[in-house]
């Protein structure tokens, strides 16, 4: 009897197995008709690659874009990151890209799908940022990556294509000057060192490092022109005669930072250079804003001087007659000091 039982409940296993077996190959046949399981493994493969992809990038604060081809893929996969990840080429697989939609920010919506002639259709899909991979309508996988400190804090990670960093005095900055090229690397970047505004100026040109000069001063908040004002006489200034309301908030004239953010005030800067415990240009480079060693550009022969040795940084603060500057070398840091409207300074930006 006992033998009777256990070959019963064998036969029960067996049969349980067979019927999975029966389900398994009928979901096959419904959503992947006339494939084998080597081209199915290969599009699961593909998929949850790119949706990998996706999810790394989306925690790094990069936002996706388009392939260089949309056809095969190819070219940077995200704009604004710390990776190097590319679109992965599908030349040799029979797949091509298919309806792309990207948003360049994390928190938005953005599709694509991988489609081979009579097999797979690959969808990957972010919407809200919950990560969907299905294959011919049937979803394998569904991910929430979880947010960061820096998200859940400033709200996003990329703006006007700067990245978007929390610094250790709470508050939200760009990642980089404006105008730089990247990330510094180390403190003497070049690529880093980004743009050198007269104080009070928007971004017409003149803050590009090569940019022509000229010494007639302007009568209006903008000059009309892209060329870096020189004056050597008067109060330094750019404008005749000079507006200290310029640059003062989010929504202050000729404020030069993206949407939402503006200059810091010299506060803001102090308190800032306290918490990341900045004395010289090495722990400004170490710091969560990687400040550089850009140098200044002279208020009397647009020359650049000190590059590579100090940073100089604007404040939005005035203490007439002139705006407060911070600025660090190899072995010391001054944020009390004030320098000519007509200088040019980097500007690093901060969240209102």
């Amino acid at each position: 009897m006992e033998n009777f039982k256990k070959g019963f409940i064998l036969m029960e296993v067996f049969s349980l197995v067979v019927i999975i077996v029966i389900l398994i190959t009928i979901v096959i046949i419904v959503f992947f008709p006339n494939k084998d399981k080597n081209s199915l493994d290969a599009a699961k493969q593909i998929a949850t690659s790119i949706a990998n992809q996706i999810r790394n990038i989306s925690l790094d604060g990069g936002g996706i874009v388009a392939p260089l081809d949309n056809s095969t893929g190819g070219g940077p996969i995200c704009t604004i990151c710390s990776s190097n990840e590319k679109w992965p080429s599908l030349a040799k697989t029979g797949y091509v890209y298919n309806v792309i939609t990207d948003s360049n920010i994390f928190h938005g919506d953005y599709s694509f799908s991988l489609v081979k002639q009579d097999e797979y259709s690959i969808a990957v899909s972010l919407s809200n940022g919950v990560i969907s991979i299905s294959i011919n309508g049937l979803v394998l996988k569904e991910d929430t990556p979880s947010l960061s400190k820096t998200e859940e804090v400033c709200g996003f990670l990329i703006v006007g294509g700067y990245g978007v960093v929390l610094a250790k005095d709470g508050k939200c900055w760009l990642d980089r000057n404006l105008g730089a090229k990247n990330i510094a690397k180390s403190y003497n970047d070049s690529n880093a060192y980004g743009d050198l505004y007269q104080w009070g100026r928007g971004a017409d040109g003149h803050q590009v490092r090569d940019s022509g000069t000229t010494t007639i001063l302007s009568i209006t908040d903008s000059p009309g022109n892209n060329n870096f004002i020189k004056n050597s006489v008067s109060d330094y200034s750019w404008r005749d005669p000079m507006n200290y309301n310029l640059w003062q908030g989010v929504n202050g004239i000729n404020n030069p930072c993206p949407t939402g953010f503006r200059l810091p005030t010299i506060s803001e800067w102090e308190t800032l250079i306290s918490t990341e415990r900045i004395i010289n240009s090495a722990t400004a480079y170490n710091s969560t804003l990687k400040l550089v060693a850009g140098g200044y550009r002279g208020f009397d022969n647009a020359n650049i001087n000190l590059l590579n040795t100090y940073g100089f940084y604007w404040a939005s603060s005035i203490s007439t007659p002139y705006p407060f500057s911070i600025n660090f070398g190899k072995s010391s840091i001054d944020f009390d000091n004030k320098y000519p409207y007509a200088n040019g300074e980097s500007v690093r930006c901060v969240k209102n």
